[in-house]
């Protein structure tokens, strides 16, 4: 899925009424106003398996304003190696972790795995 991000939810609705009203087709729209309560799982830093980093902390922006959207969207999916390092760190502890791999394979917390072939992943997160 992808994302448009604004700045209240007002102005989400807005483009929500132009979108209907040009039928400019269908988008999911993060109002920032919304996302506050990210903030504490963005300042926190989890024991996560193996010392695996979260993604989120692997995202640099010029606004920190946005990282609520990015926290959103990522949460707390850690990054591995590989695939047999994902689904040691997704499956191997009492806490399940969504894990992706350096190579964009995903191991979600339910154990269904997305990855193969020798095309590089072409898909967003969430």
């Amino acid at each position: 899925l992808e994302y448009i991000v604004t700045d209240t939810i007002q102005t989400a609705q807005q483009c929500i009424e132009l979108l209907k009203r040009e039928q400019l087709g269908v988008s999911t729209f993060i109002a920032l106003d919304k996302q506050q309560q990210y903030w504490r799982n963005i300042r926190a830093v989890p024991k996560t398996p193996e010392n695996a980093p979260r993604l989120f902390d692997l995202i640099r922006v010029k606004d920190e304003h946005v990282l609520p959207a990015f926290y959103y969207v990522l949460g707390e999916t850690l990054v591995a190696d590989d695939i047999i390092s994902a689904t040691r760190i997704a499956m191997g502890n009492e806490r399940r972790w969504r894990t992706v791999t350096l190579k964009g394979e995903l191991v979600d917390v339910f154990g269904a795995m997305t990855g193969g072939g020798n095309v590089q992943a072409r898909y967003l997160l969430h």
